[in-house]
Parts: structure tokens; sequence; C-alpha cells
């Protein structure tokens, strides 16, 4: 069972895809823990100003971009995580997958650098392509330590959202939670987690979705065939029609090419 005694071993990190999804996902789990870092993947401005809120259509990327990293170091500061252990490594919203062999290099790097005990990522399950990005490419990070011979983290998931009967489930894991760990806050830290999803102002109509009073779920990483869909029938992220499915698999098998790291080496 993952997370002893409840919380991250020191020097542990949190993958997310966008500033805001280690407060939606682990942002309990990190205001118990000491001494951890989170990483994100992307800045969280996709290319099309037209998903962008409104008001901020205006301002431009690079505005929008240094919101949205203000917002997570002042979420992030209320678990206890400071702005100097939040590392961003770049990537496009919405086209993490075309940009996995570097982000799995940049994550072997910073682990094999760092050394974090335990990792906390997205499960792949179809709600966005960026979340089920970000586990492929912790996964081939993983696959690329252990090919050079590094000791590399203890992967665990955190729930994001998915699909289920074509709407949209949020706070558990698809196909339920095996071997799952379940912390469920108190109510000064239902506050602190409000708090947190409130200082992400850019992302408020999104982050509704989302209750502080909610459990936090966990579970160890499982194996999956990132070259098959995560379930039958449409994927959340294909009925928001932000990316075809099969674009991305086919993505996803270039990057296990590109790396030399086989299907099942990845799983």
């Amino acid at each position: 069972m993952p997370l002893a005694l409840g919380r991250l071993a020191p020097g542990s990190m949190v993958i997310a895809a966008h500033p805001d999804d280690e407060t939606i996902g682990a942002g309990l789990l990190l205001a118990r823990s000491r001494e951890c870092a989170v990483v994100h993947l992307t800045d969280g401005v996709p290319r099309e100003p037209a998903l962008w809120p409104v008001h901020l259509r205006q301002a431009g990327c690079l505005a929008y971009a240094a919101q949205r990293r203000r917002e997570a170091e002042a979420a992030l500061r209320r678990a206890g995580v400071s702005p100097a252990a939040i590392f961003p490594l770049g990537g496009r919203d919405q086209e993490a997958v075309l940009e996995v062999p570097r982000l799995a290099f940049a994550l072997a790097k910073l682990w094999k650098r760092a050394r974090p005990p335990e990792v906390v990522v997205h499960p792949y399950e179809g709600g966005h392509p960026d979340h089920d990005a970000a586990s492929l490419a912790a996964h081939l990070a993983v696959a690329l330590l252990l090919e050079a011979g590094a000791t590399p983290p203890a992967l665990i998931e955190m729930t994001s959202y998915h699909a289920a009967n074509g709407t949209l489930v949020t706070g558990g894991f698809l196909g339920g939670g095996q071997d799952e760990q379940v912390l469920a806050p108190g109510p000064a830290e239902v506050d602190r987690k409000q708090a947190m999803l409130e200082a992400h102002s850019s992302q408020a109509e999104v982050l509704n979705a989302f209750s502080p009073a909610v459990p936090e779920r966990f579970r160890p990483a499982p194996a999956y065939d990132f070259l098959r869909a995560p379930h039958e029938g449409e994927l959340w992220y294909e009925k928001q029609r932000w990316m075809r499915g099969e674009d991305w698999r086919r993505a996803a098998a270039l990057a296990m090419e590109l790396l030399g790291i086989g299907e099942a080496t990845c799983l």
C-alpha cells in the first residue's frame, strides 16, 4: 500500500499536466507531506485562445502562462510547497503527447538527480490528453532509468477525471480503485483546499466541478497498454473535441519508438 501514514516520503514529487491538477488530485496529500516538489508538464495555456478564459484572451500567451504560474505558487504555498520546489517543463497545453520523448527524458534526468522515493501522477483514463501524456511520460521515464541501471521512484496515481456513460466522473478511478488509499479531509483541511482551488482564479469555471470536501484517492500505478484506448466508447477528451483517441495513441507509439522503448518494457 502506498503513502505510509497517509503522506508522501520526504523528497517525493507530484507530476501534474497543468498548474492546478496537483491541487485537485493531491492538495490534501501535499499539505500533509513535507519537503515535496511539484512538476508541471505544461504551462496550462492551449495554443487556441478560444480555449482561454474570455477575460484573458487579449493578454497574450506569455501573460496568461505567467498568471497560471502565479496562481499555482499561491495555491501551493498553502500546502507548504515553496516556489523553488515547482519545476515547469514548458510543454504546450493540449499537445503534451507530441512532446512525450522530451518530457520523459526531462523527468528521468530530474529523478536521477533528486531521487524522489515516490512520484504521484495522473492515471491513463482518457479524461484529458495531457493527463494521459503525463502518465505515459512517467512510465517511460521509469523505463529509461531502469535501462540506465538507476533505481526509479515508486509510481502512485491520483484521481483526475474520465467519462462514464457519456458523463464526467471526478474523484474516483476508472474501473474502481484496487488497492487504493483514501484520504478524507477534516474541516480545516477542506477550508485550506478550498482556498487552494480559489487561488487558481483564471480556472474558476472549470474548478467548480471539484469539491474540496471530496476525499483524495491514491493507488499504485498499474501497468498500461498505452497503444489501446483506456476504455470502450467515446473518451471524455473526444467528447470535448480536444483530440481524437487514435491520434493520441499514434503519437504515443511514435514516442516509444523514438525512445527505443517497446510496449512490453513500458507496461
